[in-house]
């Protein structure tokens, strides 16, 4: 049996977010996300946890303005669509930067611990 333990907010909703954009139509069992889940991070979440990182793929999901449907199937896991002929925007171009691209960087040396 493996052990359940805790998985950051951010990361699970990435990993949520890369499983349920694989595939148009696609139905994700709950044993699916988990799984999916566990390969990447060794750690089994919990029911909540993964209920959570939906809710929270779904408000990046809005926020972006993308026409992308995940739909809870009561009882079976999570169905995803969205329009036909969609395509997810590449970076580049308009897209939004990463935190990473906003953050200062330090011009530190390596091993040097001062700012």
């Amino acid at each position: 049996m493996r052990e359940r333990l805790a998985v950051d907010a951010p990361r699970m909703t990435l990993l949520v977010l890369v499983l349920f954009l694989r595939r148009n139509g696609a139905v994700y069992p709950h044993s699916a996300v988990s799984d999916h889940i566990y390969e990447a991070t060794g750690k089994d979440p919990s029911m909540d946890a993964m209920r959570i990182a939906v809710r929270r793929a779904r408000s990046v999901i809005a926020r972006a303005g993308w026409p992308v449907m995940i739909r809870t199937a009561y009882g079976i896991g999570y169905s995803v669509t969205w329009p036909h002929g969609w395509t997810m925007p590449q970076a580049g171009g308009n897209a939004m930067p990463c935190a990473e691209d906003t953050l200062p960087t330090s011009h530190a040396p390596a091993g040097d611990t001062r700012s």
